[in-house]
């Protein structure tokens, strides 16, 4: 195959066509050149422009000493014939370089060829201009030979027993007493009423384990009738904790002697069986109270963690807690901890439970929606362990349960309630119950085969397979073609430290040493560009099971990730800088994800000033958020590529508006319809086909039939393709049957459309209404629309709470009545086929909590959550005295800080009230950074801002508001930008809250002091002067702002106010 090159070379030879022909000398001899020139009448000012770094360092002539372009202008003065071209050299090496051909081209061009110069040492000359030549694997039945490291050999020695799964049912609860009797002839063990009572309750909801605190009873164990106790004994008649165990929870049935005690005390007992039916460590624990020193809280929390280290690592742990405290934040991923948290304002207690749930790595399955039912919150902790020696594993891995929340009413009896499936936690001096599983990779490796439409095929199939695809004919596609630095780049933007793929190979190979591998990377992924076929070998993937959040027994709660060959990835990387970007092009409008530079701050802004448009004309409007189930995975390629004949049309009245979505995507697929080129088209099908996957640990093999691969770089534009179409086709049929958006739309000089914001598979559309009855009649019908089309283009909608829902403001004449009909009861908008969408008070939409009439302090909660949970991580170091202030500052500046103002940029709290989580949260970790609680009288708050040298929420709020403004300036949109100016231009209260964070920074500019109003055209033209201001308050605005507190107080005099008494 030849390649030619986009370079129009003089050759000095004589081949190429030129006027005149001129020995070159070094530029040390310019007085020469002149004198030559002035004979010949030739002038510099048509010189060619050559690189200045290339080969022996040659340099454009226009740029070199002045005394050329004087000695320039001589000659042209005595014009009497002109040469059309001229180029000077820095010295002899280049001059010979330049005469052999090398290389010279005209100012127009040199954007286009410079990339390519590298090439010309290789390269030939094939018409008069350079070639350069590569090998390219015909069409043969023998895929290409790939060397791939030697496979591990599979081990020999004795079969593995495949685990059992073992069910467990646990219960916990605080008794107060047990009020046993006195051990006697006639009763032996001492039992009493209340503990037959207790184990006739745990029989009867078929518990196999339950942990008891402050049952105040005497030290022992007992072998009871098929229940075995184990009590730690108390101290001065309080505490004792104890442990019962149902002797036939694993066969063979247990006894006494298959357990171990680890651990016994008035607050913890610990105890492991060492039985290998059953790999199971059991602990129950009673936490102090509130009212209780810190020390010996502090003693507690430090002896159980001990008696966690204490305990095999291979059993799983289970811990019965009453906790005296609750959960107030979750960990940054939710994988340990859920959504159903407390909203008081955290005490010792709940900051000692959370961090130790985050540190010691347990889950809370009863923080999860999807678990807990009921009033209670009940704090459990789980987390996976390996399997034991014996091969049995345990559906229940490793449990805390602990008590409630504190305001929860006392139920004494009965102690132990059987519960129905799923079960709900009960409150505190009650047990609430629970059952857990473990996920089996083969429940895992089916989900993710059926989320791609996975082919089960051998491998003496998926070769054939491949064959057939590499010999059907593809045209090349040069505007694929890399550039040596393109790929350069990739190579350097590389991250270490992550997982290789099939091919073994680390990114530190291409990161650390881009020349070398660049110049490898060009002839292959040129290659690929012009026959159109990636290797074969690029094709496969080892698939992994990634943990998202939720309780981890359950599939849904895990995603797939593609360990990816390393040179495929730069190769996809390269397709999705430059197809990629003709691909989101073709996107709609608003249809943010994907897009470079544009921040998810667009999408949340864009929402905001869409809705208030509504609201300033007095209409009244509703917003429908969409969740997409496993969209990247389960995007149909027919539907993409080709185009789908079998794509029916629908019979159903209600859905006839459809039939033109199917006629348009019958013969063509989403990606010509939104103009792709067929070429780029087919490289970008080579992609994904014959994609293929192993999970990690199994021999089977599957071929993706729809979807692009996890972790694919692809991924994500594919998925926008088929969406953009959906969501113009909702557009259309929504303006068709007389749903619009008017306040984004006519008023603004928009069309009346309704509007799609989205962000990667997230979804919002909004719309207005006039009225309210408008809203009652038009809302369903919009809902039914938008639903109805993503799922006849094959996408799974998810209607679950917290899913798809819909947020609705209504105003007006007759607003009450049709709030009552709206939100009271189910408040639900029914769909034809009997399903139904939440109408929901509000919605976390990108992270940022919306609201109707948000005043923004929920959001602002939501921030001091993740700062809680961030806080707890390191809450051992704030209190050793031995670690350095400095480690202090430095972890709450860059760790703490930043998770709790991720959102603020978007962020509406104004009040006081609305401001307060944020900011007492702040003040808290201050005053613990600066040990200031004994001196808090003397250490007010301004000095406290002068210690610590950081931005409080308040000052942060106004920086990232300023940053989000001059980002809007120079890189948002055009349909952003026009909604955004049009709430400029009307004072909306989003606008106003902009507007006032510009203000406040404008004084910080020196050369806008005298500005006295703050408008988009001023903000545009002094952009950077903003960004500069805000880089320079981000750091010192805060201290700036406690100097001038401080300052206050010494120059205003504090009035003095006597009371008489009369």
């Amino acid at each position: 195959a030849w390649l030619r090159l986009p370079l129009n070379f003089m050759n000095f030879g004589g081949v190429a066509p030129c006027k005149h022909r001129y020995q070159l000398t070094p530029l040390r001899h310019w007085p020469r050149i002149g004198r030559l020139m002035g004979f010949c009448g030739m002038g510099l000012h048509r010189a060619l422009m050559v690189p200045y770094r290339l080969g022996s360092s040659l340099c454009a002539a226009n740029a070199l000493d002045p005394h050329i372009s004087a000695r320039a202008q001589w000659a042209s003065s005595l014009l009497l014939w002109r040469i059309g071209e001229v180029t000077l050299a820095v010295d002899n090496a280049s001059a010979l370089q330049v005469a052999a051909g090398f290389g010279q081209v005209s100012p127009a061009e040199f954007t286009d060829t410079f990339p390519w110069l590298w090439l010309i040492p290789a390269c030939t000359m094939k018409d008069g201009r350079p070639v350069y030549a590569f090998r390219t694997r015909a069409r043969e039945n023998q895929p290409a030979t790939v060397c791939t490291p030697p496979e591990p050999k599979p081990d020999s020695g004795k079969d593995h027993q495949k685990p059992q799964h073992l069910d467990l049912h646990m219960l916990t609860a605080n008794v107060q007493t047990m009020k046993d009797a006195a051990c006697s002839i006639f009763n032996p063990s001492g039992l009493a009423a209340r503990r037959q009572y207790l184990y006739r309750q745990m029989l009867e909801c078929q518990a196999d384990v339950v942990c008891i605190q402050e049952a105040r009873s005497k030290a022992g164990r007992w072998n009871g009738p098929g229940i075995l106790t184990w009590r730690s004994g108390a101290s001065k008649g309080q505490y004792g904790c104890e442990v019962w165990v149902r002797a036939d929870v694993a066969q063979p049935a247990l006894s006494l002697q298959d357990w171990r005690l680890i651990a016994s005390t008035p607050r913890i007992l610990c105890l492991t069986c060492v039985a290998p039916q059953l790999p199971l460590t059991v602990i129950s624990a009673h936490a102090p109270h509130a009212d209780r020193p810190d020390s010996e809280a502090q003693a507690f929390w430090h002896s159980l963690r001990e008696v966690i280290r204490k305990c095999p690592s291979q059993r799983a742990i289970v811990i019965g807690l009453d906790a005296n405290g609750d959960i107030h934040a979750a960990d940054e991923d939710q994988a340990l901890i859920g959504e159903l948290l407390a909203t008081s304002e955290p005490r010792r207690n709940d900051d000692c439970l959370l961090e130790f749930c985050l540190i010691a790595g347990f889950e809370v399955p009863g923080t999860f929606s999807s678990i807990q039912h009921g009033p209670g919150v009940l704090p459990v902790m789980k987390q996976s362990t390996s399997a034991s020696p014996s091969g049995n594993t345990l559906r229940l891995t490793q449990l805390a349960l602990g008590t409630l929340r504190r305001s929860m009413p006392r139920i004494r009896q009965p102690y132990l309630h059987e519960l129905t499936d799923p079960p709900p936690i009960m409150a505190q001096g009650c047990l609430g119950c629970m059952e857990e599983a473990t996920v089996r990779p083969d429940e895992l490796e089916e989900q993710f085969r059926a989320q791609e439409g996975g082919l089960h095929v051998t491998e003496g199939q998926l070769q054939a397979r491949m064959r057939r695809w590499a010999d059907t004919e593809a045209a090349g596609c040069p505007a694929a073609m890399p550039s040596l630095l393109e790929l350069e780049q990739i190579c350097l933007r590389q991250k270490g430290g992550k997982a290789p793929g099939p091919d073994a190979i680390p990114n530190e190979l291409w990161k650390l040493n881009p020349p070398k591998a660049g110049r490898w990377l060009w002839s292959l992924c040129t290659q690929i560009a012009l026959s159109g076929r990636e290797p074969s070998h690029f094709k496969k993937a080892l698939q992994c099971a990634l943990y998202k959040k939720g309780p981890a027994s359950l599939p849904s709660n895990y995603r797939s990730i593609a360990l990816l060959n390393g040179v495929a990835k730069i190769w996809h990387s390269h397709i999705r800088g430059t197809l990629g970007t003709a691909v989101i092009n073709g996107y709609d409008a608003l249809q943010l994800g994907g897009r470079k530079r544009i921040p998810v701050a667009f999408a949340v802004t864009t929402f905001r000033n869409v809705w208030e448009l509504s609201v300033a004309q007095g209409f009244c409007c509703a917003a429908l958020f969409v969740d997409i189930q496993a969209a990247y995975y389960e995007t149909s390629r027919q539907l993409l590529f080709h185009g789908d004949e079998s794509l029916a049309e629908p019979d159903e009245p209600r859905k006839r508006h459809l039939t033109a979505l199917s006629h348009q995507l019958a013969c063509n697929g989403a990606l010509a319809e939104i103009g792709i080129q067929q070429d780029e088209l087919d490289l970008l099908l080579d992609c994904v086909a014959c994609s293929h996957w192993q999970m990690a640990g199994s021999s089977n093999i599957y071929i993706a039939t729809r979807g692009s691969r996890p972790g694919d770089g692809l991924a994500d534009v594919l998925f926008g393709a088929l969406f953009s179409v959906a969501l113009r086709h909702i557009r259309r049929q929504c303006q068709a049957e007389g749903i619009t958006h008017t306040g984004a739309g006519q008023l603004i000089g928009n069309s009346g459309d309704v509007v799609p914001v989205g962000w990667a598979d997230d979804l919002a559309v909004l719309a207005d209404f006039e009225s309210p009855a408008a809203l009652q009649a038009m809302l369903p019908r919009m809902t039914e629309i938008v639903v109805s089309t993503l799922e006849h283009i094959r996408f799974r909608v998810n209607l679950g709470a917290g899913k798809t829902e819909v947020m609705v403001d209504i105003r007006g004449a007759q607003a009450k009545q049709a709030r009552a009909n709206l939100l009271t009861g189910n408040s639900a908008l029914p769909l034809p086929d009997g399903r139904e969408i939440r109408i929901s008070p509000e919605y976390r939409h990108l992270g940022v909590i919306q609201q109707p009439r948000d005043n923004g302090r929920r959001d602002q909660e939501l921030c001091r959550q993740r700062a809680q949970a961030a806080w707890a991580q390191a809450r051992s170091l704030y209190a050793s005295t031995a670690v350095p202030w400095e480690l202090k500052q430095a972890w709450l500046a860059a760790r703490i800080l930043p998770a709790a103002y991720a959102t603020l940029a978007t962020n509406t709290a104004l009040s006081r009230r609305a401001t307060a989580p944020l900011e007492g949260f702040f003040e808290r970790a201050t005053r613990v950074l600066a040990q200031s609680w004994q001196y808090g009288h003397y250490l007010t708050k301004p000095s406290l801002l002068l210690l610590a040298a950081l931005p409080s929420p308040e000052h942060a709020s106004v920086v990232a508001k300023v940053r989000l403004v001059t980002l809007l300036c120079k890189q948002a949109p055009a349909a952003v930008w026009d909604i955004h100016e049009a709430c400029w231009n009307r004072a909306t209260p989003w606008s106003e809250h902009l507007v006032d964070s510009c203000r406040r920074v404008l004084p910080a500019i020196p050369q806008l002091t005298t500005e006295q109003h703050v408008t988009l055209y001023l903000l545009q033209r002094n952009t950077q002067a903003f960004v500069k201001a805000c880089k320079h308050l981000s750091r010192f605005g805060s201290p700036y702002a406690a100097y001038w507190d401080l300052w206050s107080d010494v120059i205003v005099a504090f009035p003095l106010f006597v009371f008489r008494v009369l």
